[in-house]
């Protein structure tokens, strides 16, 4: 690169100059940009994905920020938020916890505004119909989420269908953020890329995560390593999906 710099830079060609240095401000920028989920190494102690049932740490109904889920942590069978309910967004019928469906009815109305065409293609599942989703997909038990295990659940996250870029760079003013961004799974996320799966943590603490390089479980887990270091043990490495 600075071979080639270095030649743009002596040739005669007007304006060629001052387009050197633009073009090597933008290039840092995109670098910057794509590698920000890559640049940051995991927290310390961040144990490996294993599959097993413990309680979750934060599993209380007014904890959903704080609810560290993944192959071994569960949220239970019984889990089912008391503010759940059913609405319509963008002419689906969807579940979710109340405080969720605002700022999703903003952020698809922005995209729209912007001409992005944005769809939500599932939003809550309960620990029964997470059961059935993995009886119906035989075969692929690392690849969908075993019942409890499932962000879904907690009724604070949703599948979304369509402009996917324009949420990489815009859901994090929303309150929302990426579960499984590229470049962290799966060894430290536990599952695969999902770039349709986004969790609803809230404006503030969205652009937090999202600030750090880390996905949402390495966050969560550097914030509560006391109840964390209680709930896991050796574990392997492996990739699922979470649905």
């Amino acid at each position: 690169m600075l071979k080639s710099e270095v030649k743009v830079e002596r040739s005669p060609a007007p304006g060629l100059g001052l387009l050197v240095p633009i073009l090597a401000i933008a290039a840092a920028a995109l670098l910057v940009g794509a590698g920000r989920t890559t640049a940051s190494p995991p927290p310390t102690g961040l144990p490996a994905c294993e599959a097993a049932d413990r309680p979750a740490p934060h599993r209380a109904y007014d904890e959903w920020d704080e609810t560290m889920l993944d192959p071994a942590l569960t949220l239970g069978p019984d889990y089912r938020p008391p503010d759940l309910g059913e609405t319509t967004v963008g002419g689906r019928r969807v579940t979710l916890r109340a405080f969720v469906v605002a700022p999703l009815k903003t952020m698809l109305d922005a995209a729209a505004t912007e001409g992005h065409a944005i769809s939500v293609t599932s939003a809550y599942r309960s620990f029964g119909e997470q059961e059935r989703l993995v009886a119906a997909s035989p075969g692929l038990n690392d690849e969908v989420a075993r019942p409890g295990h499932s962000e879904h659940q907690l009724g604070t996250t949703v599948d979304l269908a369509g402009g996917h870029g324009w949420l990489r760079v815009n859901a994090s003013r929303y309150g929302f953020l990426l579960s499984f961004p590229a470049g962290r799974g799966p060894q430290w996320t536990c599952y695969r890329d999902e770039p349709w799966h986004f969790r609803y943590f809230g404006p503030k603490r969205a652009q937090a995560i999202e600030q750090s390089g880390l996905s949402p479980r390495e966050w969560l887990w550097a914030r509560q390593p006391e109840a964390a270091d209680d709930s896991h043990g050796d574990s392997r490495d492996g990739a699922r999906r979470d649905g």
